[in-house]
């Protein structure tokens, strides 16, 4: 290893190379490389589970602060029921009217299946 002309192992490094990233690429040159991502892995999923503890507090503490509730923050995931506008007389099966006609309905005059 060679700091001064940035060479670490078979690795060169540029010129302008911080001195902490040669010393890195000096202690990694005998890591086992599984082990070094795994470590790295582990790490990312601690930090993220931080991050996630203090947004979740951060959260509560706004929902508190600005008297939030669940509508105020998250918008509803249901979908609106829209009533039937037609009925197969024969079935009693209903459409509302949107999207593709039913085959019972196709083709034919509508106003006498209106519900």
């Amino acid at each position: 290893m060679n700091y001064k002309d940035k060479l670490v192992g078979d690795v060169e490094l540029a010129p302008d190379a911080p001195t902490w990233l040669v010393q890195l690429a000096g202690s990694l040159q005998n890591v086992d490389r599984d082990e070094y991502l795994k470590q790295i892995e582990d790490f990312n999923v601690s930090i993220k589970a931080q991050g996630r503890t203090q947004a979740v507090a951060l959260a509560r503490d706004l929902v508190v602060q600005f008297g939030l509730e669940k509508g105020d923050v998250f918008q509803s995931t249901r979908k609106t029921v829209v009533p039937a506008k037609y009925r197969d007389p024969a079935t009693g099966k209903t459409w509302s009217g949107r999207g593709k006609a039913p085959v019972w309905l196709a083709g034919k005059d509508r106003a006498g299946f209106k519900v």
